[in-house]
């Protein structure tokens, strides 16, 4: 039976039960490790260093003012546009 394969899964063996465990361990062990460097580098992410969100003194407003410098605000995403050009009309 061992290294045989079905026609509905060609290209997989069909292998004894000590042959799918000893592959399934060393299988299991690839995992292990590959969990435990994504986890090292995913805690390496987390202490990098945060950078200061007013190191550029000219971004703090820029969020609230529209490219046209009018001093109305951006419209928010659909679909609240329509109640928000209701309640925030700007007079230019």
């Amino acid at each position: 039976m061992t290294g045989k394969t079905t026609s509905g899964l060609k290209g997989h063996k069909i292998v004894s039960h000590e042959e799918w465990l000893k592959a399934r361990t060393e299988f299991l062990a690839k995992e292990q490790e590959f969990t435990r460097l994504r986890d090292e580098l995913s805690q390496q992410r987390r202490e990098l260093p945060w950078r200061s969100s007013i190191a550029d003194p000219t971004a703090a407003g820029r969020s609230l003012r529209s490219p046209s410098g009018s001093g109305c605000r951006d419209p928010p995403f659909l679909p609240s546009l329509i109640a928000w050009s209701v309640s925030h009309r700007c007079v230019t």
